[in-house]
C-alpha cells in the first residue's frame, strides 16, 4: 500500500515538478469505446480555463501519485456547486451501491484523528450510530443536529449512520457517544475506530518447532494427524505444566525391525522374546513383481512408529505419543513366532486386507488360542495398553465360540487387571460386521476399544468394517494414509493402504498419553474419555487426541481444587512464538522478539540461539514472570541468511526463524494504496488556481490500486527496478481514463532491505524502500514511499508478492 501526506507551507510549480519526477505519471487518454461511466460518484467537473499538461504543475504532480489525475487538473468546482461542510473541511461522501442499498462514507479530517486513551487512534469528531428497525434517516439527522453536526455517511443495509460533529478532543467524543446512546431509537453507538494490518513490514515469523513440520508430512500427508489434533494435544501437554509418568504399551503383531531411524532415542523399545526383534526389514512386492525392503520395516514396525516413533534431526515420521519421549516404553511380541504360529509358506496375502505384508521373515499363520497366550505375555510383561492390529483370516469361517472365548478373556481381565486396556481393529472387510464373526475387537466391554478407519477428511474408508449385530466400533481414526515409514537414503515414504491396522495404534497412543498424565486411570475411564471426546464428523465419531488430553488435564485440576484451563490457556503455555525485524541501516542486524501468552505460576525462561551469527544484546535466557515478550538483537554473518531459535526452558517448546537470501529478481505484483495527503490552506488555494480541488483527494485514500514491479539485481546487490501503478480504472468527470507510465529507478538490496534511488529534484525529499520476507513458496515485499517538499508531504505503502521462490 502507499501513503501520501501533505504538510503546511507554500506549494510551487517547482515542487510539483519534483513530485512528478518521483512517482509514476498517470497520463490522461481518451477511453475510446468506453461507456464513460464513472467508477465512483465524486462530482468531478472540468476546469478548462486552468487545465495544465499532465507533466507540469502541482495538479499534475498529484495526478502522478496514482489515480489522482481523475480529481486534479480537471476538478475545479463550477459555480453553484455544493458548499463545503460547515463542521469540517471533509469531502463529500463517496457513494456506492450495495444490493440496491445506499452506502456512503466520508473519511475523517486527518487533523481530527487523535490517539485517545480510551478509544485508541480515532477521529474525535465522528461517531457511528445504528438505529432500531423502523427508524429513518430523519432520526439520524435530528441526532446530528442535536450534536451540532451532520450525517456524512450512511449504510442502509444495517440502518447505520456516520455522524460528524465539531468535536476536537477525546472529551468531546465521549460526550457525543453518551448523548447518542441515550437517544430514543438508537440500538448501537461506537467511535469510528481505525484498522490496520497486523503484520508489520519486514517481519519474519518463526515456525513452531515440531516433528510435524518435517517434509514427510508435506502436502496431504499430514492430514491424518491434523484431523485428530496431534500437534494441539502436544501443545496442551506442555502447556498443562503436569508431570508425565511412565507408561508401557504392548504391541502384539509380527515383530519389530530394529534398524528404523525413528527409534534411536526417546521411546524405549523392548521385546517379550527374541523372535520379536527382526534382523531385517520386511520385503514388499513392487509393481514389477520384484521385492524391496519396506520403508516402515514391516507391519508391526509401522504400528510402533505410529505409537511412539521419535525421529532424529535428519527427519522422519513421529508417533502420536512420541512427546512422552523416554516415559514411553513399547514392548513387542511376535504373534507369528514359532511358539504362536508357523513360518511363511509363500501364500498370497489376504486380498481383502492389503495391510498384511508379504514377508519371508514372517510366519504365514497364527492360531487364536496362541494369540491369547501372546496377549497374556504382554500383560505379564507389565503392558497396560495393548495394540492388536490383526484379525481372523476369513471372517466367514469363524466359529461363533471363538469370539465368545475372547469375551470371557476380557471380562476376567477386567476383574483382575482393571487398568489394562485392549485396542483392536474393526477389520478391513468393508461391511457391517457381526460380533459372531470377528475378534479380537468388536466387544461392548469397558476395557476394549475397537477402531474403524476414516479417510483424512473424516469420511469412512470403504474398506473399513462398521458396527453391526453385537459388534461395536468404538470410534474411528485416519489410518489409510498414515505416515509410518521413511527411508532416509532413497527418500521413500510409507503412507498408503494403512487400513484399520494403522488407525488402531493412533488410538493406542492416545490412551498412552492419558495414562502418562494420570497413572490411576482405569481402562474403563480411558475408554470413556476417548469415546466421549471424539468429534462427530457427519455422524462418524472420530478420535480427537487434543480433546481427550484436555479432558484428563482438567479432571486432574478439578481433583486438586484448581479451575479448568481453556484451550487458549493451554496453548499459550505450551508454545512460544518468535519474530525477527531487520534493523534499518544495519545489514545483518535483527531485533528478535520471543512471545509467550502464558508463563505459569513459576514464570518462564525464554532462550535464544543463533546459527551463523551472534546475540549482541539482551539477556540469555530472559525470565518472564507473566505472559509477555523477551527481546534480543542478533547479527547474522552473512547478513542475509541464518537461523534463529527461541525456546522455552520449561517445556522445550520452540520457534525457528529462518532468514534466507531471497531471490528478488523477476516480476512482482500487488497493490499501491494512498493512505494520507494534506495541504495547508495557502497550498489549497494555489492548487485551485491550477484547476485542482485537493479536498476531493481525501475520498480517494485507502483505495488499493494494482501495482507491478520488475527487479534485476546482480550479485553485488545493485540493479534496476521498473514499477508501474495501474490507474486505468479511474475516470475523470469527462469520462476519460488514465494510462499509467512505467518508471525506472536504480535499486540496492542489502539483507532484506530494498532501497530505491529516486532522483531528488526541486528540493523535494523522496524515499522509497521495501522489506523482503518469505513464507512457504511465496515472497512478499512490503514498502513505503514518502515525499516531503515545500508546502506538502506525501506518504504511501505498497505490497507486492512473487510465487515460486
Amino acid at each position: 500500500m502507499v501513503v501520501i501526506a501533505v504538510s503546511a507551507g507554500q506549494v510551487t510549480h517547482a515542487d510539483a515538478d519534483a513530485l512528478v519526477g518521483q512517482i509514476p505519471v498517470a497520463e490522461v487518454t481518451d477511453p475510446g469505446g468506453a461507456d464513460g461511466r464513472e467508477s465512483r460518484d465524486m462530482n468531478l467537473e472540468h476546469a478548462p480555463s486552468n487545465r495544465r499538461s499532465p507533466g507540469r504543475g502541482f495538479a499534475a504532480a498529484i495526478a502522478s501519485i496514482a489515480l489522482l489525475i481523475a480529481a486534479c487538473g480537471q476538478a475545479a468546482a463550477p459555480s453553484g456547486a455544493p458548499a463545503p461542510p460547515s463542521v469540517s473541511s471533509a469531502p463529500s461522501p463517496t457513494q456506492v451501491s450495495v444490493a440496491n442499498s445506499l452506502a456512503t462514507v466520508t473519511l475523517p479530517d486527518s487533523a481530527r484523528v487523535l490517539a485517545t486513551k480510551t478509544y485508541g487512534v480515532v477521529p474525535v469528531n465522528q461517531i457511528v450510530v445504528v438505529f432500531a428497525a423502523g427508524q429513518t434517516k430523519a432520526a439520524a439527522d435530528a441526532l446530528a443536529t442535536a450534536l451540532g453536526g451532520r450525517v456524512v455517511g450512511q449504510l442502509d443495509f444495517v440502518n447505520a449512520y456516520q455522524i460528524e460533529t465539531a468535536g476536537t478532543t477525546e472529551a468531546d467524543l465521549t460526550a457525543a457517544l453518551a448523548t447518542a446512546t441515550a437517544t430514543h431509537g438508537v440500538s448501537l453507538v461506537a467511535p469510528n475506530q481505525t484498522v490496520e494490518f497486523n503484520a508489520a513490514p519486514g517481519e519474519t515469523w518463526g515456525t513452531r518447532i515440531s516433528p510435524l513440520t518435517d517434509p514427510v508430512y508435506a502436502g496431504e500427508r499430514g492430514g491424518d494427524y491434523a484431523l485428530i489434533g496431534v500437534q494441539t494435544a502436544w501443545d496442551y501437554l506442555r502447556g498443562s505444566g503436569m508431570d508425565l509418568g511412565p507408561v508401557q504399551v504392548g504391541v502384539v503383531d509380527n515383530g519389530f525391525w530394529g534398524g528404523s531411524t525413528e527409534f534411536n532415542g526417546g521411546t524405549r523399545v523392548e521385546f517379550t522374546d527374541p523372535s520379536a526383534k527382526l534382523a531385517t526389514p520386511a520385503l514388499e512386492r513392487n509393481a514389477d513383481g520384484s521385492r524391496s525392503p519396506d520403508p516402515s520395516g514391516g507391519h508391526g514396525s509401522g504400528v510402533n512408529v505410529l505409537i511412539g516413533g521419535t525421529p532424529p534431526s535428519s527427519g522422519g515420521p513421529a508417533g502420536v505419543a512420541s512427546v512422552l519421549s523416554d516415559n514411553l516404553t513399547i514392548s513387542n511380541t511376535n504373534l507369528w513366532a514359532d511358539q504362536y504360529g508357523t513360518t511363511y509358506t509363500g501364500a498370497e496375502p489376504n486380498p481383502a486386507d492389503p495391510t498384511i505384508i508379504e514377508d519371508p521373515n514372517d510366519p504365514g499363520k497364527s492360531y487364536q488360542f496362541a494369540d491369547l497366550v501372546a496377549i497374556m505375555s504382554q500383560v505379564n510383561a507389565g503392558s497396560t495398553i495393548i495394540n492388536m492390529s490383526w484379525g481372523p483370516s476369513d471372517y466367514t469361517k469363524v466359529n461363533p465360540s471363538v469370539p465368545k472365548l475372547y469375551r470371557a478373556f476380557y471380562e476376567r481381565m477386567l476383574q483382575d487387571h482393571p487398568n489394562v486396556l485392549f485396542v483392536a481393529t474393526a477389520g478391513n472387510d468393508g461391511r457391517s460386521m457381526s460380533g459372531s464373526q470377528r475378534y479380537p475387537g468388536g466387544f461392548n466391554l469397558p476395557n476394549v476399544v475397537t477402531v474403524g478407519n476414516v479417510n483424512n477428511d473424516g469420511t469412512i474408508n470403504e474398506s473399513s468394517n462398521t458396527a453391526g449385530p453385537d459388534f461395536e466400533v468404538s470410534l474411528f481414526a485416519p489410518g489409510d494414509k498414515a505416515v509410518r515409514g521413511y527411508d532416509p537414503v532413497t527418500g521413500e515414504i510409507k503412507d498408503s493402504y494403512g487400513g484399520t491396522s494403522m488407525a488402531t495404534p493412533q488410538v493406542t497412543a492416545t490412551a498412552a498419553l492419558l495414562r502418562s498424565l494420570d497413572k490411576d486411570l482405569t481402562a474403563a475411564q480411558i475408554k470413556d474419555i476417548i469415546t466421549k471426546t471424539a468429534v462427530n464428523k457427519d455422524g462418524t465419531m472420530v478420535l480427537a487426541v487434543d480433546e481427550a488430553v484436555r479432558a484428563v488435564i482438567n479432571l486432574n485440576r478439578d481433583a486438586a481444587g484448581l479451575p479448568p484451563l481453556s484451550k487458549e490457556e493451554l496453548l499459550g503455555g505450551g508454545v512460544v512464538d518468535a519474530v525477527a525485524v531487520p534493523v534499518v541501516g544495519t545489514p545483518g542486524a535483527y531485533t528478535v522478539r520471543g512471545i509467550t501468552k502464558a508463563a505459569g505460576a513459576r514464570g518462564v525462561d525464554l532462550n535464544i540461539s543463533v546459527a551463523d551469527g551472534e546475540v549482541t544484546s539482551g539477556e540469555e535466557p530472559t525470565h518472564l514472570d507473566a505472559a509477555g515478550e523477551a527481546t534480543w538483537t542478533v547479527t547474522l554473518d552473512p547478513p542475509d541468511a541464518g537461523k534463529i531459535t527461541v525456546s522455552r526452558l520449561d517445556n522445550q517448546a520452540g520457534s525457528l526463524i529462518s532468514i534466507e537470501n531471497i531471490d528478488v529478481n523477476g516480476n512482482w505484483a500487488g497493490t499501491f494504496t494512498l493512505t494520507d495527503i494534506t495541504v495547508d490552506e495557502a497550498a489549497q488555494a494555489e492548487a485551485k488556481d491550477q484547476g485542482c480541488d485537493l479536498s476531493i483527494l481525501e475520498a480517494l485514500k485507502g483505495q488499493a490500486l494494482p501495482m507491478t514491479l520488475e527487479l534485476n539485481v546482480d550479485q553485488g546487490q545493485t540493479g534496476t527496478s521498473t514499477y508501474e501503478i495501474d490507474t486505468s480504472s479511474i475516470k475523470g468527470a469527462d469520462g476519460k481514463s488514465t494510462t499509467p507510465t512505467p518508471q525506472e529507478a536504480p535499486v540496492t538490496y542489502k539483507g532484506s532491505l530494498l532501497t530505491f534511488q529516486l532522483a531528488a529534484t526541486s528540493g523535494a525529499v523522496t524515499k522509497m524502500t521495501g522489506v523482503v520476507s518469505q513464507s512457504g513458496g511465496a515472497a512478499t515485499i512490503n514498502g513505503t514511499i514518502s515525499i516531503n517538499g515545500k508546502g506538502y508531504a506525501a506518504k504511501a505503502v505498497w505490497t507486492v508478492t512473487k510465487s515460486g521462490v
